[in-house]
């Protein structure tokens, strides 16, 4: 396959004119969200986590990943498995598949109303434009119409560790087996076609080192949409800051912290919730807890009085009207256990209440566990002993 570049060009004119068409972005919602870093850093990790969150939240929101446009991305990996494109036509081709997306998918959710999360964004060509030695400004200006994005996320990671963290993503080779990095590393994305080292992983290191302070310079400039993360934390503490900062920067209002938890509002103290054809007025906070997973394969409830200070916390043993075991539910944040009780009964009435008095430390450790093993044999093991609790009550 052979495609010229003022066919691309083409292709590129024809979808600005029709995006300048398109309605306009509104612009008293944060909803383009953005995430760059090296390969390696984890930021596809918690596009994942995030997206997971925002979909019960927000169901118009979707994950635009690089070089994924249904029209241009095939076109893509046939000419990239040839290793001889030129820098302009690389770049050409990462811009037609931005603006494919961008007309399809990006913009017409922008306008609904929803979230777009970027698993990468113009930033990327231009940094590895710069390094193939494109000119900047021709390059920003192939992504004038693309709009400017509300936050981003930069996974700030040292080359070494990224590098790492590729190469260990194949099962057929470790950092010894130099001579088959080739096979485990993507030609241009990983700067092979620059020759800039005969050894294929120093040349990785080199271009990675590159970008990263490409990265470091740009962001510096736009530093009042970037949020840097230290990419080398724990993936759930790198998801907390996050949730941090779009709950503090209110793009998800309804994140709230509690203490050192945050969880997501779903119903407000004192808001009216229709379940089952009865209405109640809330009498506490009542949410969840994100990246979590409970006996119902959903996330874990919780309950939130308005005692921050109080360490009580009560696991329930939740049924439904039958009496049958469901899942677990937490509350924090209440006086007395009484409080607790009083407001659980309210939301479920005439409900056998089942308890168990546990400390905050306690319900931390079992929040954090429970992160950390989202998995099948985990929500087994769960099941298991949380329905054993029960019937020991």
């Amino acid at each position: 396959m052979i495609i010229k570049d003022d066919v691309l060009i083409s292709f590129i004119r024809k979808a600005q004119q029709e995006i300048m068409e398109l309605p306009p972005i509104p612009t008293n919602r944060k909803t383009l969200i953005v995430f760059e870093g090296l390969d390696g850093s984890g930021k596809s990790t918690q596009v994942k986590l995030l997206h997971k969150l925002l979909k019960k939240v927000v169901p118009n929101t979707v994950v635009s990943r690089w070089n994924s446009s249904q029209r241009i991305s095939d076109i893509i990996k046939e000419l990239k498995n040839k290793k001889d494109l030129k820098p302009q036509t690389w770049a050409l081709l990462e811009a037609a598949d931005l603006y494919e997306r961008l007309r399809n998918e990006i913009i017409p959710t922008l306008n609904n109303n929803g979230i777009v999360l970027c698993d990468r964004y113009y930033y990327t060509p231009l940094i590895r434009g710069y390094i193939r030695g494109l000119n900047p400004k021709w390059i920003l200006d192939l992504y004038k119409y693309a709009p400017k994005p509300d936050v981003i996320f930069y996974f700030k990671i040292d080359p070494n560790i990224s590098i790492s963290r590729v190469l260990k993503r194949s099962k057929e080779i470790t950092l010894s087996d130099i001579w088959d990095i080739k096979d485990a590393i993507k030609f241009y994305e990983s700067g092979q076609d620059l020759n800039l080292h005969d050894n294929p992983l120093t040349n990785f290191y080199i271009f990675q080192k590159k970008m990263c302070d490409l990265y470091d310079k740009i962001f510096n400039i736009i530093k009042n949409k970037v949020f840097t993360i230290d990419a080398t934390q724990d993936i759930n503490k790198i998801y907390e800051q996050i949730l941090d900062y779009l709950r503090e920067n209110k793009i998800l209002g309804k994140l709230k912290k509690f203490k050192d938890i945050t969880y997501h509002e779903e119903f407000p103290k004192g808001s009216l919730r229709a379940k089952d054809g009865e209405k109640i007025i809330m009498p506490c906070s009542y949410g969840f807890i994100p990246n979590t997973i409970g006996e119902d394969l959903m996330e874990l409830d919780v309950l939130v009085g308005d005692n921050e200070n109080s360490d009580l916390v009560l696991k329930i043993y939740h049924t439904n009207k039958k009496g049958e075991f469901k899942e677990v539910k937490y509350a924090i944040g209440f006086n007395s256990i009484d409080d607790a009780i009083r407001c659980y009964d309210t939301i479920y009435p005439n409900r056998d209440i089942k308890y168990k008095i546990i400390d905050w430390n306690t319900f931390k450790k079992e929040i954090n566990e429970n992160k950390n093993d989202p998995k099948t044999k985990f929500i087994e093991n769960l099941i298991n002993i949380s329905t054993n609790e029960y019937n020991s009550k």
